[in-house]
C-alpha cells in the first residue's frame, strides 16, 4: 500500500503498515475490544424523563496499568443532564469503577471533560454548562487514585469556565473556555492563586482577543506551555511558577487542540481545522515551529495527540480514526506507519497508548472505550 495516500483513501478496518512495529519485552496485556461505560440510570440524570449518555472524553493514565475516563453525561442535546464522573478502568479485563464528582446533590462538577494524571493524584476539570443563564458546578477536583475518593474542590474566579489544566510544583494551571486567560490554585491550599483578586490578577495570554479561548495546557520542566485555540492559534511559553510570559508566542497552526512533549523532547502540536501536525522545537529564549509538516486531511477534526518514544499518536474524530506516526522518518510522507478505525460513528475523541502498537481510545458518541492494536486493526 501506497504510504503517501491520504487517510480518506485508507482501509477502514486494517491497520497501515509501513514500517515494522514492536512492543518488545514491554508488551502489555492486550486490552478488551470493547469496555461499556455506565448508562442509563447509573449516569444518575436529575431528570429521568430526560436520559443523558456518558460521552466520555480525556484519558489519564493510573496505577497498575489502569485508566482514567472522564465522563461529559450529556443529553441529547449535548447538554450536562446528569454529574460529573470520572471512570476508572482495568483495559485488560474490563473491570470498571466509578467515580462520583457532582458532592451531596450530584451538582458541585457538571461536565467533567478533563482529567489529567498529576504524579500520585489526579486532576478533573468541570466545565459546567456552556449557558452564560448557568454558572454552577464549574471547579477543578483532585482525586485519590489509590483510593478511587475525590479529595479537594475549587471553584474559579468569577468569569472563568474551567477548560483544561496542568500541574507544576508549586501551582496548578487552569484555562478558560471563554478566553485567552489562566488562572492558578496554590496547591499546598488548593485555593485560588493568580486570579484570586486585584492584587493577584489572573494572567492574560499574549494571542488574539476574539474567539480565543485556552486549548490545552502542558508543564515541561520549568516550563508552562499554552494552546490558544483560534483559526490563528499560538503556542505561549510562561514560566511555571510565577506565569511570566518567556519570549515570543508562535503560529502553530488553525484551531489546535492538543498537544504532547515527543521523544526527543519536542511539543507536538494537532491542528483541527487544518487537519495538521506541527512540531516546536524549546530553545533557551525562542521557540521555532515547524508548521504543518504532516497533513491528515481538513475533514479530520483532530482531538487528541500523546507520545511514546520516537511514536505519536492521534485522534481523528470526524474519520472516525486513529494514527500512530514515527517520528524518526524523516520523510513526512512516509511518518504514517499505522491506522485503525473506531467504527462507524464512534466520534474518538482521546487515545492512551498502552506500549509502542496497543492502545485503548475513548469513544464520544458511541459511548465506549475501545482497545486497537496498530498492528492489526481494532482488536477482534
Amino acid at each position: 500500500m501506497n504510504p503517501s495516500l491520504s487517510i480518506r483513501s485508507l482501509p477502514l478496518v486494517l491497520a497501515t503498515f509501513v514500517a515494522a512495529c514492536s512492543g518488545g519485552s514491554n508488551r502489555a496485556p492486550p486490552p478488551l475490544a470493547s469496555i461499556p461505560l455506565p448508562s442509563g440510570t447509573a449516569l444518575r440524570p436529575w431528570n429521568p424523563g430526560n436520559p443523558t449518555r456518558a460521552a466520555p472524553s480525556v484519558l489519564a493514565s493510573g496505577p497498575g496499568g489502569s485508566a482514567f475516563v472522564s465522563l461529559t453525561n450529556l443529553d441529547d442535546s449535548f447538554t450536562p443532564g446528569g454529574p460529573g464522573m470520572l471512570v476508572r478502568i482495568q483495559p485488560e479485563t474490563g473491570a470498571t469503577t466509578v467515580i462520583l464528582l457532582g458532592g451531596a446533590d450530584d451538582h458541585a462538577c457538571i461536565n467533567s471533560g478533563v482529567v489529567r494524571n498529576d504524579g500520585n493524584r489526579l486532576l478533573a476539570v468541570c466545565a459546567g454548562s456552556f449557558s452564560a443563564q448557568d454558572l454552577g458546578g464549574r471547579a477543578v477536583i483532585e482525586v485519590d487514585p489509590a483510593t478511587n475518593a475525590p479529595l479537594r474542590l475549587a471553584a474559579p474566579p468569577a468569569g472563568f469556565q474551567p477548560s483544561y489544566v496542568a500541574g507544576a510544583p508549586r501551582k496548578i494551571w487552569v484555562g478558560d473556555f471563554g478566553s485567552a486567560r489562566l488562572y492558578s490554585l496554590d496547591r499546598t491550599t488548593f485555593a485560588v492563586a493568580d486570579g484570586a483578586d486585584a492584587t493577584h490578577p489572573p494572567i492574560q495570554l499574549p494571542c488574539p482577543a476574539s474567539l480565543t479561548y485556552v486549548a490545552d495546557l502542558l508543564v515541561h520542566g520549568s516550563d508552562l506551555f499554552a494552546l490558544c485555540g483560534a483559526d490563528e492559534g499560538y503556542l505561549v511559553r510562561l514560566d511555571a511558577e510565577t506565569g511570566a510570559v518567556k519570549g515570543d508566542k508562535v503560529l502553530v497552526g488553525a484551531q489546535p487542540t492538543a498537544m504532547t512533549v515527543t521523544g526527543d523532547g519536542r511539543l507536538a502540536v494537532v491542528n483541527s481545522v487544518s487537519g495538521t501536525l506541527t512540531l516546536v522545537t524549546i530553545g533557551p529564549q525562542s521557540l521555532t515551529a515547524a508548521v504543518n509538516v504532516f497533513s491528515f486531511g481538513k475533514s479530520a477534526a483532530l482531538q487528541d495527540v500523546r507520545a511514546r518514544g520516537q511514536f505519536l499518536y492521534t485522534v481523528a474524530s470526524a474519520t472516525n480514526t486513529v494514527q500512530k506516526l514515527d517520528l524518526s522518518v524523516q520523510d513526512p510522507a512516509r511518518m504514517l506507519v499505522g491506522e485503525v478505525n473506531t467504527g462507524d460513528g464512534s466520534n474518538p475523541w482521546n487515545i492512551l497508548p498502552l506500549d509502542d502498537d496497543q492502545a485503548i481510545v475513548s469513544n464520544f458518541i458511541a459511548g465506549n472505550i475501545v482497545g486497537v492494536d496498530f498492528r492489526a486493526g481494532v482488536r477482534p
